[in-house]
């Protein structure tokens, strides 16, 4: 069996979305719904998650389809507030998991607090030793974990945007995971086309 790769957004509530993506009668609040008919993923960016409370995160898992996945960037301090523990536990039926942020003193026991508490969730970092815990990116080196984020400001070229997915899908071992952009949704269709392309989806 080959790797499989599922894109996904950081973040679904874009200003330019409103334009290129959401249509134009759409209501706001509509606008979760919308993308979870088209992805099977979100990264819901630290600043959304610092604002979201247990009754937000609850509508969020109302509003999408069962098998969508939720995951959170997490600032190293997050897990220490009760009220976020309890957001946490909200989402835990569709949590995928954590890309963490921040000292590289603290996001270890982060992390381990987290693989404890859901222990079926991904916990990645940006910046941990080669190995299951590490966040891919382009241009990092060596094995990581089944998660992944790139970031386009414009479309690129299939070739190049191809080339990325490949070595995301190489460092994971060739079992592939969750590859997460930060660009536009021309560039998400892309990526989704050319998964399906190259049989990964």
């Amino acid at each position: 069996m080959g790797p499989c790769v599922e894109v996904g957004a950081v973040g679904w509530d874009h200003p330019a979305w409103v334009t290129d993506y959401y249509p134009a009668d759409l209501p706001e609040d509509w606008r979760l719904a919308y993308y979870g008919n088209e992805f099977r993923c979100v990264l819901v960016p630290a600043e959304a998650v610092d604002r979201a409370g247990v009754e937000t995160v609850s509508r969020w898992c109302r509003e999408v389809p069962e098998a969508f996945r939720f995951y959170f960037e997490l600032e190293d301090a997050f897990t220490e507030r009760d009220e976020r523990r309890l957001v946490l536990d909200a989402v835990a039926r569709r949590l995928g998991g954590f890309v963490l942020e921040g000292s590289p003193e603290r996001t270890p026991c982060v992390q381990r607090a987290l693989n404890a508490r859901f222990p079926d969730a991904a916990v990645v970092r940006r910046g941990a030793p080669a190995g299951p815990h590490r966040l891919w990116m382009p241009g990092v080196s060596g094995p990581t974990g089944p998660v992944g984020m790139v970031r386009w400001d414009e479309p690129p070229q299939p070739a190049e945007l191809r080339a990325q997915i490949e070595c995301f899908v190489a460092a994971t071992g060739r079992t592939g995971g969750v590859l997460f952009i930060r660009g536009g949704p021309e560039t998400l269709e892309m990526a989704r086309t050319v998964v399906e392309l190259l049989g990964w989806a």
